[in-house]
């Protein structure tokens, strides 16, 4: 039985690891995305502004 908990708690040890690289990635392409976005807008503000 201690095995049986054990293995269990690898597999949630390994997918909880797995799971928080992907969300932190996720995260971290949106951020990106944000960061292009809003540098993108100021330079379309400054052009118009010329």
């Amino acid at each position: 039985m201690a095995a049986n908990v054990e293995t269990t708690m690898d597999i949630y040890t390994d997918v909880t690891r797995e799971l928080k690289q992907r969300e932190f990635g996720n995260l971290q392409e949106k951020m990106k995305e944000r960061k292009f976005k809003k540098k993108k807008k100021e330079g379309d503000g400054e052009a118009d502004g010329e």
